[in-house]
């Protein structure tokens, strides 16, 4: 079930962070200020992978 492809594939801000270079908190701020979408489930947040490789390649071409 875990290997189902209509399962997007959902990080931690933790995780999120370490794919891009920084630290949870400065994943976090980004999620509160609207530029990195993320969904809030229960007191933890979850980010779909295919998102945060969006704003990777968006911030490598800055």
């Amino acid at each position: 079930m875990l290997d189902d492809p209509e399962i997007p594939d959902l990080l931690t801000p933790e995780q999120a962070g370490e794919l891009v270079g920084m630290t949870k908190q400065g994943v976090m701020k980004l999620i509160h200020a609207d530029r990195l979408p993320a969904r809030q489930v229960g007191r933890q947040y979850v980010l779909r992978r295919s998102a945060v490789a969006d704003y990777r390649e968006t911030r490598e071409h800055l």
